[in-house]
């Protein structure tokens, strides 16, 4: 809001209270039969009281329906009923002039006599006052609603007043009474009358000076300033030329020419000089705007430098996806020789062509969303050919009122760190690869006693067999000779032979040897699965980590783990799992698998003597969660927080690399998990892994 809207509504607000003051003045001269307070000077028209009545609402209105108080809803009404009464008296003494009716209000409350100065009827106002009255009754009406929509028609009613009045008053002025009578059958407008309405008019048109015609007058622009100075220039100047013309024709100074010559030339003066000052203000305008192109100009020169010297490349784009600007680092980008070669130009016409529908897709979504969308990772073409990586961020661009007008955008030249992340992510796989073959190193006796164990009984059962094996050889070969002497009749030979089945059958205890022979077996084929099983998750384990994600139980990793750690587990801890049902996870179940031999490994070598292991897999906030307890020598606050740094270990010389809980944690960070230990020094350790449930 500037000066003169501030001004203006000063103005306004004191205006109601001179038009109130003005009213409750005449109202006083007629309780008092004060004659100056009504007429202003001895044979000059009185203003009536109903008229002063009017006045005095008017102001009340005026007052009411400042802007710092339109808000009010109870001053919005009060305004609203006094605008009501002014219209009705307007229309009331409107009608009487018309129709010839009395309705009685003239003398309703003060009494005049017949035959007062240049009044038709007693009490009666003039005929062009009941209508100012209804125009600016209308004018506050309309003001005093919620919103003013009709501020155009508000101005005009008002202008329309100021004209009847200003007419009067030149009447006055000059002595021209039909001016100020209007009508042989109407009273005279009171100069007072006169002077209060155009007060009303000023009043009314400032009241709302940042809105509609007004607005012109009270905007900060050359416009604004030219009418400001002059317009009551152009209003007083030849009113008063006029005034002064016919004062000095009347005291008999000049002749009617010379003073229509003095008239003329008045006129001329003021305007030409009018003109010049008008010029002047021009050109200082035109001066000052020319220096605020010329500093705007240099400032944007210098944002343009200051753009063009940033490392990150930087462009903006209208709602059409054509380049608005850029700076030069993403020109040269684009093939072009400077910023400006893009202006116009959408993204088909770039070195990055290739890649244009799916940049433009991202400035769509931005576009309708009015969101921004930052940190992604794309490919982009050179104008040579070459394929780099980009980290972009692109937001809607609005202008100074908040409104949409494009996008804003924002990246960077990645492919060296794309490069290197790329080798870092093969010297950690390297990294991981070998710390699994360190772990199966350090659990490579128990891995062979776990294996030796069914073996060992394999083999017993294999010796047995051999001895089953000869036992059964033997009975068969006697029931072969069996066969050959029943089939040669020899009867007596043949029951020899029955008897020595027998006897040899007993001596072996041929029925225990079958039984015996399915157990066997059965054992035989536990151990063989046992092997397998083992050798099965070893490789499993061992198998170098290519990344490769799939749907997983968490149980069946730690199971697939504790078959190769269990020999170390067994001697030192009791081992307790408590799983739930825990939902599939996607996630490497090598790389799990380490982190869980990791986990299984630390904690038993934590436990001096004989302690407990346990296990445990629950679900909590979108996560399956797994803790490994133990109970054994705690780790010291001191080195609570260094358990994850690369190289950091408790353990003795040689018994530790410092790198086991540091690669569990990258891989747990990879699958979107997190990894927490929790420790007090002699209470034990639990670690716990949070993976996300997808």
């Amino acid at each position: 809001m500037g000066r003169p809207v501030t001004i203006a509504r000063l103005l306004s607000e004191i205006i109601s209270v001179l038009i109130l003051l003005g009213g409750c003045v005449v109202l006083m001269g007629w309780a008092f039969d004060i004659p100056v307070l009504k007429s202003v000077y001895p044979g000059l028209v009185t203003m009536k009281a109903n008229a002063a009545i009017c006045f005095v609402l008017i102001g009340m209105a005026l007052w009411c329906l400042q802007t710092k108080r339109s808000d009010n809803a109870g001053f919005r009404l009060l305004a609203a009923w006094c605008a009501v009464v002014v219209l009705l008296m307007g229309l009331a003494v409107f009608c009487e002039y018309v129709f010839h009716w009395d309705l009685g209000l003239d003398q309703l409350l003060f009494k005049e006599s017949w035959g007062a100065v240049l009044t038709s009827s007693p009490g009666r106002m003039a005929f062009n006052t009941a209508i100012n009255f209804v125009l600016v009754g209308l004018s506050l009406l309309f003001l005093s609603g919620k919103r003013v929509r009709s501020i155009y028609v508000i101005q005009f009613l008002v202008l329309v007043v100021g004209l009847i009045s200003l007419l009067s008053l030149i009447g006055y002025c000059y002595g021209a009474s039909p001016l100020y009578i209007g009508q042989e059958f109407s009273t005279a407008m009171a100069i007072h009358t006169t002077i209060l309405f155009i007060l009303a008019c000023v009043g009314i048109l400032f009241s709302r000076p940042d809105m509609g015609l007004i607005a012109q007058t009270t905007c900060d622009f050359t416009g604004g300033r030219v009418l400001r100075r002059f317009l009551p220039i152009a209003i007083i100047v030849p009113i008063s030329l006029g005034f002064f013309k016919i004062f000095a024709q009347r005291a008999n100074w000049f002749s009617n020419e010379f003073g229509v010559s003095l008239v003329a030339f008045g006129n001329l003066f003021v305007i030409t000089v009018y003109i010049y000052f008008l010029s002047v203000l021009l050109n200082r305008s035109d001066i000052k705007r020319k220096t605020e192109e010329e500093k705007s100009k240099n400032s944007r020169k210098f944002l343009q430098k200051i753009i063009d010297l940033l490392p990150v490349r930087i462009f903006w784009k209208d709602k059409d996806l054509r380049y608005m600007g850029c700076n030069e680092i993403l020109a040269k980008d684009a093939g072009k020789n400077r910023p400006e070669d893009l202006i116009g130009k959408d993204d088909f016409q770039m070195g990055w062509k290739e890649q244009a529908k799916i940049y433009q897709d991202d400035d769509r979504i931005v576009i309708k969303s009015g969101k921004a969308k930052l940190n992604f990772e794309e490919p982009q073409t050179t104008p040579q050919g070459d394929e780099i990586w980009i980290k972009t961020s692109k937001m809607p661009l609005t202008d100074l009122d908040g409104n949409l007008i494009g996008i804003l955008g924002v990246y960077e030249d990645i492919t060296e760190r794309k490069r290197a992340e790329k080798d870092l992510g093969l010297t950690q796989a390297q990294l991981v690869q070998s710390e699994k073959l360190a772990s199966i190193g350090q659990l490579a006796a128990g891995v062979a006693h776990e294996v030796n164990n069914p073996i060992g009984f394999i083999s017993n059962n294999l010796e047995m067999l051999a001895v089953y094996i000869d036992d059964y050889t033997k009975i068969l070969m006697m029931y072969d000779e069996l066969m050959t002497t029943i089939q040669q009749g020899d009867v007596e030979k043949s029951k020899t032979v029955v008897e020595e089945i027998k006897t040899f059958s007993k001596d072996i205890n041929l029925e225990y040897i079958i039984n015996d022979l399915r157990k066997l077996f059965e054992q035989t084929q536990k151990g063989i699965e046992r092997v397998q099983k083992i050798v099965k998750d070893l490789r499993t384990f061992a198998r170098e980590d290519v990344n490769a994600t799939d749907l997983i139980k968490v149980e069946e990793v730690i199971d697939s783990v504790l078959s190769i750690v269990y020999n170390e587990i067994k001697y030192k801890a009791d081992l307790k799992k408590n799983y739930t049902d825990t939902p599939m996870i996607k996630g490497n179940p090598q790389g799990l698998g380490q982190v869980f031999i990791n986990l299984l490994v630390n904690a038993v070598q934590a436990i001096d003597d004989k302690g407990v292991v346990e296990i445990k897999t629950y679900v909590q906030d979108r996560n399956v969660c797994v803790d490994i307890r133990d109970t054994g020598k705690g780790i010291k606050s001191e080195h609570l927080r260094r358990i994850f740094d690369p190289f950091f270990t408790t353990k003795p010389v040689g018994q530790g690399t410092g790198l086991g809980l540091s690669v569990s944690y990258e891989i747990v960070k990879k699958h979107g998990g997190e990894i927490k230990a929790q420790s007090k020094e002699g209470e034990g350790a639990t670690f716990t892994v949070l993976l996300p449930i997808p």
